[in-house]
């Protein structure tokens, strides 16, 4: 679903019509930017395809290659033993997988919140919400991007597009890097939807045993790194959340009173409610927008 800094901008230039400073090939464009875009999930695209629709390329990057580990504290080593003890033999599906993930997150998260400034913006953990991102081209057609990643962290008072800094795509066992084209697409196209001067968007796909961490710089350009988990020494892993987690309560969110609107995220279909004359009056008093 399109979002609501993007129908300012074609009513910014269906006004230039109207005052006489557009000629008819714009006008044209104009209309067929009012036509319904077509739904294309971002479970049907590989890597290669995500990277052609988001103009993205893959460099080498060491940033995750420093990140000091930290040790599995005893509390958190309890529960990862306590939940194999409870799956034991059972099949590891993405549900069962979720389990450890949960409880790495969760601890991470405690780590990051009991050690941060008081006054820094509350960071969230999301689950499972579905987005629909502006338009895109591919293949001659205009294309809506949607999906639902599994996890999703965000910092401030009331979630947005804009402050989701981390995307967590978890999959079956032997499958944990299955979910990197899904979380790169996520990543890109946020990012594109930021409009700040620090975009980069971080990502991971797992199945618990393998973590592949992702980046997305200023440039488009992304990297990827691997760690593959012996038992339950999950103390990189550990080290790289609380690493990301730290970076993205620092971030600093666009300073906008309409940044909630950029998109609508709902827990089922994404969907915008769009009132035209509330959309043209906020036009005349918000600049944050980029034309």
């Amino acid at each position: 679903m399109p979002t609501v800094a993007y129908y300012k901008q074609v009513f910014r230039r269906i006004r230039g019509i109207l005052a006489n400073k557009l000629d008819s090939k714009d006008l044209e464009k104009i209309m067929e930017e009012f036509e319904n875009p077509l739904s294309l999930p971002v479970t049907s695209l590989d890597q290669d395809e995500v990277q052609t629709i988001l103009d993205l390329t893959l460099v080498i990057d060491d940033e995750f290659d420093h990140i000091v580990p930290i040790p599995i504290p005893s509390v958190l080593k309890l529960w990862l033993e306590k939940t194999d003890r409870a799956i034991g033999s059972s099949n590891r599906n993405e549900a069962s997988i979720r389990c450890k993930l949960n409880l790495l997150l969760i601890y991470a998260h405690d780590l990051v919140s009991s050690s941060k400034n008081k006054s820094a913006r509350p960071l969230n953990i999301q689950t499972e919400r579905t987005w629909a991102y502006t338009p895109v081209k591919w293949k001659g057609k205009r294309w809506v991007l949607s999906g639902r990643p599994d996890y999703g962290i965000w910092y401030g008072e009331e979630e947005d597009i804009d402050v989701n800094v981390i995307i967590m795509e978890a999959k079956k066992l032997s499958y944990g890097s299955m979910g990197v084209p899904q979380a790169l697409a996520y990543m890109g196209k946020q990012r594109k939807d930021f409009g700040k001067s620090d975009t980069t968007v971080y990502g991971i796909s797992t199945d618990s045993q393998s973590f592949t961490f992702l980046k997305l710089d200023n440039e488009s350009q992304w990297s990827r790194k691997t760690f593959d988990i012996v038992g339950n020494d999950y103390g990189q892993v550990l080290g790289l959340l609380v690493y990301l987690m730290k970076k993205a309560a620092s971030m600093s969110p666009v300073s906008s009173k309409h940044t909630s609107r950029h998109t609508a995220q709902g827990s089922g279909e994404s969907g915008l409610i769009f009132d035209l004359e509330a959309v043209e009056d906020n036009m005349e008093d918000d600049d944050m927008d980029v034309e």
